[in-house]
């Protein structure tokens, strides 16, 4: 178990290091967090929104904070969780019936929460947009399923992005998922192999070693035989005596070792 552990490790690892479907954002909240300051060049003099107060928003909140973001507000139906993770986190807490007001001044929004239906509607952002005097909004929606209505995508000056673009836009492996697949997947067969002869190499090494010893017996034995019907002899004269019966029976052994490793 140790070793095939240690083979899935050093596979996840190859996969990571040799292939496209390994260079991808640490996160999904830092890939929003990415793209959006990639769209404003950087976040520091920027007003941000963040819904949402569980993990998701928390994630949000860390990568905003790792990109120097400055004025962040984090706005949640649960008031409570809300302040508290916005302390952690350098940011102001509000409640979720806010959103309409600071939509009008806000340059870009995160939606972290997790609601069955949109909680962002396109009339909400048609209302805010038209009194914006043309400043754009970006839009990035994290949620599943999604939580911003699809139809805002057509109110002018406004940037709406979902999983799917975040995907390609921010992930190398987008857009050619299989060749990235088939990719990973040789790895892993290289891996299976490798994992297989060492499995397979365990299981005949105690009947190797069983061997070698078997061998050695013999070659002493052989040996004492040898020497005791010889006129007396020189220590080093002797040596070449056990010597030559120790090759022998590795020589006579050879092939069957090789065939229990070629049967493993």
């Amino acid at each position: 178990m140790d070793l095939i552990f240690s083979g899935a490790l050093s596979a996840g690892r190859r996969v990571r290091r040799d292939t496209m479907l390994g260079r991808h954002p640490g996160s999904v909240a830092s890939a929003a967090v990415e793209l959006a300051s990639r769209y404003w060049g950087n976040l520091g003099g920027r007003e941000v929104l963040v819904l949402g107060a569980g993990e998701a928003a928390e994630g949000v909140l860390r990568s905003l904070h790792e990109q120097g973001a400055g004025a962040i507000v984090l706005l949640s139906r649960h008031p409570e969780r809300a302040r508290a993770l916005a302390t952690a986190w350098g940011a102001q807490a509000g409640r979720l019936d806010e959103l309409s007001d600071r939509l009008t001044s806000a340059d870009l929004l995160l939606v972290a929460t997790a609601s069955a239906r949109p909680v962002v509607s396109t009339a909400q952002l048609n209302w805010a947009m038209e009194l914006r005097s043309s400043r754009e909004l970006v839009i990035v929606d994290l949620a599943v399923p999604r939580n911003v209505e699809p139809e805002s995508r057509e109110i002018r000056n406004l940037q709406l992005f979902d999983l799917d673009d975040l995907q390609k836009l921010s992930c190398p492996a987008a857009g050619e998922a299989l060749a990235k697949l088939e990719e990973a997947e040789r790895v892993i067969e290289d891996e299976l192999v490798r994992l297989g002869l060492t499995l397979r190499g365990r299981v005949a090494a105690p009947r190797l070693a069983e061997l070698h010893r078997l061998g050695v017996e013999l070659a002493e034995q052989e040996s004492a035989l040898a020497l005791a019907q010889l006129e007396p002899l020189s220590e080093s004269q002797r040596d070449v005596v056990r010597q030559m019966a120790d090759r022998l029976v590795r020589r006579v052994l050879y092939p069957v070792s090789r065939n229990l490793r070629e049967q493993a």
